[in-house]
């Protein structure tokens, strides 16, 4: 049988004397107490919670506060969005009134959107008001808004660490600590954080987490993305640049929730396939080694997905809060950047942890075009990559030249053609197929021929394009 688990927290401290008239047609404190020592029980059946709205309506029915807030929290809790309303309507009078506990449920409700729209500044009203009458709670919660900045509410360290320090709630403690041991919004201290935490990180840590941060920071290109003056923007036409066309390769960078400090690298590769026509394109996303290939939605330069699920690793200090989050990927922005001269594919994306309830951090992908050979699967070098470049007046091109035993032979299709790829020496002899006759789409092509057995002397490679022939001599050390 499904259980569900429901926190009674500040209800379960007092039941209110009846008076003669109120006990002699329902015993409220008795309900209140049978209904207290279901909902208390470490994991309760839909039967037990049944049983407790039944103790609980009657008493809420004839104006019993700590009935209305009690009932109020079951329906919040509830998967049906019509007990949601129930509960909001329960709690919003008595909220309204000041009761600092229906006021920290009232504004649960409104961050979460559950029986009213979502709101995070009406949030936010709430749990001021919670918080004003004693409601430690709420100075949680009201951390967390700062913590993570949602809707309107600008991220704030500094205003996140203010109400946990008000707060005697465990996970302001939690949170606190996370804060020493990055010095988000404080300066760095592990000591502190262990004392948080309950951890036990060697001080010695705080050094060498510094250390490797600002190795990280000044070698990885990924850094120079967060700030936008180091990159210049190139333009974009995702459904038309066929040039985009190929596996890009590169990282997955989470960010903390100020998007200043990355907090995860993880390898990620992304494939972008046009068809023939270059018309449309499918894109699948590889991730911790898994493959996603999924039908979404363009608009511009975005891509809006309905089911794209990835788990991506999460940095928990305690047992009970998941060290793998499954993040629900809503939209991925795209631009083209150049930092020195080099081409960089940026994705921003917009994602919701389901594990929580919740929008996730920025999260960034930073990718450049894998180029391999069309015939093995050696990605070709920096080096071979800039001298083929250079080459930009020619059709075919070739690196090295003179060359020994290797060759990379480059060209570029601005149209689909039929295509094919020969060499043979100067006087016509040894001529050796590369590629045979066939279609190609638009784009770069790059093929490895091995001369290791040609004699040292003049050779030519050719390139048919659609019986068009494109020539370049080359030299055999």
């Amino acid at each position: 049988m499904k259980t569900i688990k429901i926190a009674c927290i500040a209800l379960c401290f007092f039941i209110p004397k009846m008076n003669a008239q109120q006990e002699e047609e329902i015993d409220c404190n008795a309900n209140l107490s049978s209904a207290l020592q279901l909902l208390q029980k470490e994991e309760l059946s839909e039967e037990d919670i049944q049983k407790s709205i039944e103790f609980l309506t009657p008493c809420a029915k004839n104006g019993d506060t700590t009935s209305q807030i009690l009932l109020g929290r079951v329906y919040m809790n509830s998967e049906d969005e019509n007990k949601h309303k129930e509960a909001f309507e329960l709690l919003e009078p008595i909220a309204k009134k000041g009761n600092p506990i229906a006021a920290a449920d009232l504004g649960v409700l409104y961050k979460y959107g559950k029986g009213c729209k979502l709101n995070f500044n009406k949030a936010r009203h709430w749990f001021e008001i919670a918080s004003e009458n004693g409601n430690s709670t709420a100075s949680y919660s009201l951390g967390y808004l700062y913590l993570k900045g949602y809707g309107n509410i600008k991220q704030d360290y500094t205003k996140a660490i203010e109400w946990f320090e008000k707060s005697k709630h465990p996970m302001a403690k939690y949170w606190l600590g996370v804060c020493y041991y990055y010095g988000y919004g404080v300066a760095k201290d592990i000591a502190k954080a262990n004392e948080l935490l309950g951890t036990d990180f060697s001080v010695t840590n705080e050094v060498a987490t510094d250390e490797n941060t600002s190795e990280t920071e000044s070698s990885d290109i990924e850094a120079s993305f967060t700030n936008s003056s180091n990159a210049s923007t190139q333009n974009l036409s995702l459904g038309e640049d066929t040039s985009l066309n190929g596996v890009w390769k590169g990282h997955l960078l989470v960010f903390d929730w100020s998007g200043e400090n990355i907090e995860q690298k993880l390898p990620f590769e992304l494939e972008i396939n046009y068809d023939e026509e270059g018309n449309n394109f499918s894109v699948l996303w590889n991730v911790n080694d898994e493959n996603k290939n999924l039908d979404f939605t363009r608009i511009d330069n975005s891509l809006y997905y309905d089911d794209l699920q990835i788990k991506l690793p999460h940095t928990s200090f305690k047992e009970s809060i998941a060290n793998e989050l499954n993040h629900s990927i809503l939209s991925v922005e795209f631009s083209k950047n150049t930092i020195g001269e080099k081409n960089y594919l940026i994705g921003t994306i917009e994602s919701f942890i389901n594990n929580w309830n919740e929008p996730a951090a920025p999260i960034k992908l930073v990718l450049q075009k894998k180029t391999t050979f069309e015939n093995t699967d050696i990605e070709l070098s920096d080096d071979a990559l800039e001298a083929l470049t250079q080459q930009e007046a020619q059709f075919v091109k070739l690196y090295p030249n003179p060359f020994q035993n290797d060759l990379i032979i480059s060209y570029a299709l601005d149209k689909k053609a039929t295509t094919t790829v020969k060499i043979a020496s100067i006087n016509g002899g040894n001529e050796q197929i590369i590629k045979p006759s066939t279609f190609q789409k638009a784009g770069e092509y790059h093929y490895y021929f091995d001369g290791s057995s040609f004699n040292k002397g003049l050779y030519i490679v050719t390139v048919l394009v659609d019986n068009e022939r494109k020539t370049r001599i080359i030299v055999k050390k």
